[in-house]
């Protein structure tokens, strides 16, 4: 969890279940979690990235209460410019 201008916010990058695991709760339990932490801390808003192709997970975001955002940019400081 990050504060900012406007109060608390988290971030979540790369929620990964092994394909044999799936659909048994392994992925909305740490996110549903990480929630219940940043209610406790007065978050105000919570993001998360997600690959375009990985449809059952948008499924599950979406399920979670997330709305898809089109805009995102990232850069990688390690290559030069």
């Amino acid at each position: 969890m990050v504060p900012d201008c406007e109060g608390v916010s988290f971030r979540i990058d790369d929620v990964l279940v092994d394909k044999h695991c799936r659909h048994h709760g392994i992925g909305k339990a740490p996110v549903t979690h990480l929630h219940e932490i940043a209610r406790a801390h007065d978050a105000y808003e919570g993001e998360l990235t997600c690959n375009a192709t990985r449809i059952n997970a948008r499924t599950l975001y979406a399920g979670l209460g997330y709305t898809e955002r089109s805009t995102c940019f990232s850069v990688h400081l390690d290559l030069p410019i």
